[in-house]
């Protein structure tokens, strides 16, 4: 390889460091604001745990309804929302 070459390929590895390095400094400044301003984690898992529920009770009223059964529309509606009050 010759010299010329060689120093332009050590010119390349040195700025590719050096953008890693800043790369790695931003992420790790974002990082730490998320961890000190957790709030908005507990309320993406209350939202997280309510679609959750909601989506369940859908897919039992969804199968009570293939096998015949009519348990009303208004009680999964009920259950739905006094369970998602305990997280409000």
């Amino acid at each position: 390889m010759n010299p010329a070459r060689q120093e332009q390929a050590r010119i390349e590895v040195e700025n590719a460091e050096d953008d890693l390095v800043q790369k790695t400094e931003v992420a790790i400044t974002l990082m730490k604001t998320v961890l000190e301003n957790v709030s908005w984690v507990a309320l993406l898992c209350v939202l997280y745990l309510m679609f959750f529920f909601f989506f369940s009770v859908a897919r039992t009223y969804q199968e009570s309804q293939r096998v015949g059964e009519s348990p009303g529309k208004l009680m999964y509606i009920i259950i739905f929302f006094s369970f998602a009050d305990r997280f409000l």
